[in-house]
């Protein structure tokens, strides 16, 4: 019976003892294991069966308890991406009050998840928008742990976070979720956000996206046309997209967050449905959509304005700065182009009054100045990411018999896009890797 049990090794003081086992450590070997196999009987055969789990369940007298939501992830990683987020003007809270809204709504979540998320707006007097955001911020936080098949605690209090802002219904949260589902077969950042929602999940997002839709709310029917016009049913999205711009004075469009996904206006959408028009009637009503949107503001509204110009003209140089200065970086390539190209070509001064008249001050200023003009726009766009713009860079630098400089960009080229964006332009970071190999041949040879 001795050699059943095993001593216990006690490390006492630098040397170790052997002592012999309690009673209770030998009366162990007499007790009863708990059975964790399937419990076997005889059958009229004389053979062995297995009892079923279902028949050992008990059918009566069961209560489920669903556990309470807490956060059981990595506080300091998620303090530090809060941190950064709150620095970038992406976050309303600070990070400990980001924790303290976090704890809050865990404590809290044995409540209606509408009522939750509505109590802690009135308590840390935010709107309920900026609790989504702190949602959507939470989604993004990497995961720390080193097994993938871990549980994310991040997706996990996320999907809790926005659903509760969806039930309460926040346009914000609404859109964005829909917004991700109908961008999530192209942007990876979109994808994220879906794949922490299961089905049943994001059919209660449509329900609530559904309404926003009855209710005539200008994203709502902007998205809801997106997803019409992507199963060729243009007609049904340009009605939807004529009723949203029928409605956009009833409606703040204004994104305050810079990570929201890209949400494209009712003007841009019903513009560049009947732009591609031959009807001069259809094209006529594209250039009033955008004229709307010009109206608000909208840079891109300006951008796209700009090209329903057969020329280089006064409106065309006013949409495309326009949209420069606000970011938009083909706008910048191509205001760029016109800059340096203007010394050869001075037909657009020429043909429009206003647009010489806009530029005499850099034309008779100094000798080349377009053309200095037309590069710094072009490395603003190139520093933004735009790889045309970094190609033109390399064609002027070779001109110039600059190798360094030709050789950075192209090296430039060849970074991959930030995560969750896809390649733009794959054709030239294939060019770009061209090139640098053939200078690096021609660089041993030398």
């Amino acid at each position: 019976m001795n050699k059943l049990i095993r001593p216990v090794n006690f490390w006492i003081r630098g040397y170790t003892s052997k002592t012999a086992p309690c009673v209770f450590c030998q009366s162990r070997q007499f007790s009863e294991v708990p059975r964790r196999q399937p419990l076997h009987t005889r059958s009229a055969n004389g053979r062995r069966s297995f009892l079923k789990g279902s028949e050992l369940n008990r059918k009566y007298a069961t209560h489920y308890r669903q556990m309470p939501l807490q956060f059981r992830g990595d506080r300091r990683a998620q303090n530090a991406f809060f941190q950064m987020a709150y620095s970038d003007n992406v976050l309303r809270f600070q990070p400990d009050a980001a924790a303290s809204v976090i704890d809050d709504f865990c404590a809290a979540s044995h409540k209606a998840p509408a009522e939750n998320v509505r109590a802690l707006a009135a308590k840390y007097k935010a709107d309920i928008e900026d609790i989504a955001v702190l949602g959507l911020v939470i989604q993004r936080i990497p995961q720390t742990s080193k097994v993938a098949s871990a549980p994310n605690e991040n997706d996990r209090i996320a999907r809790a976070i926005l659903l509760a802002c969806v039930e309460a219904k926040d346009p914000y949260a609404i859109i964005q979720i829909m917004n991700a589902v109908y961008l999530s077969n192209t942007l990876t950042g979109a994808k994220n956000i879906t794949k922490s929602f299961s089905s049943v999940d994001l059919a209660l997002v449509r329900t609530y996206f559904d309404s926003m839709v009855a209710a005539n709310h200008p994203n709502a029917l902007t998205l809801q046309g997106q997803f019409l016009e992507r199963t060729g049913k243009t007609n049904q999205a340009r009605a939807l997209y004529e009723k949203a711009l029928q409605n956009v004075g009833n409606w703040d469009l204004t994104t305050r967050f810079t990570l929201s996904l890209p949400n494209i206006a009712p003007w841009n959408a019903l513009g560049n449905i009947l732009v591609s028009e031959k009807d001069p009637n259809l094209q006529a009503q594209a250039k009033a959509a955008y004229e709307k949107g010009v109206q608000m503001d909208d840079p891109l509204a300006y951008y796209n304005l700009a090209l329903t110009e057969d020329a280089h003209n006064s409106v065309w140089l006013k949409g495309m700065t326009k949209a420069a200065a606000s970011g938009h970086t083909e706008a910048m390539y191509k205001l760029a182009n016109f800059y340096i190209n203007l010394d050869a070509d001075k037909s657009p001064l020429q043909n429009d009054g206003m647009l010489a008249k806009a530029l005499n001050w850099l034309t008779q200023w100094k000798p080349g100045s377009p053309q200095k003009l037309g590069r710094e726009w072009l490395s603003i766009a190139a520093g933004l990411g735009h790889k045309p713009s970094m190609l033109e860079l390399v064609k002027l630098y070779e001109m110039e018999g600059d190798k360094e400089r030709v050789k950075g960009y192209l090296q430039e080229m060849t970074v991959p896009p930030p995560t969750g964006k896809m390649e733009q332009w794959p054709q030239l970071v294939e060019q770009a890797h061209k090139r640098l190999g053939v200078m690096a041949r021609l660089g041993k040879s030398a």
